[in-house]
């Protein structure tokens, strides 16, 4: 399976192996890895509300989803986050996957006009 992340920081990516980011996720307690999507994420789309889509750059990994298939991220809305979005699915998957293991795999930069 491909997966995609969206980066500034896709040089260093490319030099040096991805690193693992440590935040809470709005969940009150800490996870890191990578984070990884099944589609090309744009704004509204699993992004930091500040991300400057413009400078950033997307990369690719390709990876057996049975090897990551226990690091999916699966969102479990509240009462009020279900009456905010109707139930309607994201219309993306996500992992947050340790950089160890998806290193062990080859990535590719992949340009934007590539993508349409």
């Amino acid at each position: 399976m491909i997966f995609y992340h969206r980066t500034h920081a896709a040089d260093a990516i490319l030099a040096k192996g991805f690193r693992n980011g440590l935040a809470t996720y709005a969940t009150g307690r800490p996870f890191s890895g990578v984070w990884l999507s099944d589609v090309p994420l744009g704004y509204g789309q699993g992004l930091a509300w500040d991300f400057d889509m413009e400078t950033s750059q997307l990369l690719t990994v390709e990876m057996p989803l049975e090897l990551v298939a226990k690091y999916e991220w699966v969102e479990i809305l509240t009462p009020k986050q279900e009456a905010i979005y109707g139930g309607i699915p994201r219309g993306y998957r996500e992992w947050l996957i340790p950089a160890k293991l998806v290193n062990r795999f080859a990535v590719k930069l992949i340009p934007e006009p590539e993508l349409v």
